[in-house]
């Protein structure tokens, strides 16, 4: 069952990052309510973005891939396994999970406690 959960999870996370979406379109319409779900950043370049990302993912001990150039996959793995995507740009971030248990909005903290890591060397 873990298994088919599993695959099912990242076939929808397939479909879904095969849509096209795209932040740099989302940022722009940031007063939309549709927009809600993207987490404005400023005095950031998308490099510094991508690190601060990364390295909060691994300290939390999440899978991080760099999938694009604006997008990362985050995995956790366990009893209950999560999946993410997450697309940036030096305006911001969104993260799309199908299965939260909690784990997404650790992970939206870690992030947001890097990048005041960051800024503050």
């Amino acid at each position: 069952m873990k298994k088919i959960m599993k695959i099912g999870s990242a076939v929808l996370l397939s479909a879904f990052m095969m849509a096209g979406c795209s932040l740099k379109e989302a940022v722009p319409g940031a007063g939309d309510a549709k927009y809600a779900g993207v987490t404005h950043v400023e005095n950031v370049t998308s490099k510094q973005l991508r690190h601060a990302i990364m390295a909060a993912g691994q300290a939390q001990g999440w899978r991080m891939t760099e999938f694009k150039n604006n997008e990362v996959i985050a995995e956790k793995f366990g009893d209950d396994a999560v999946t993410a995507s997450i697309k940036f740009s030096k305006h911001g971030y969104e993260i799309h999970s199908e299965n939260d248990n909690g784990a997404i909005s650790d992970l939206q903290a870690a992030i947001k406690a890097q990048l005041g890591a960051d800024k503050s060397h």
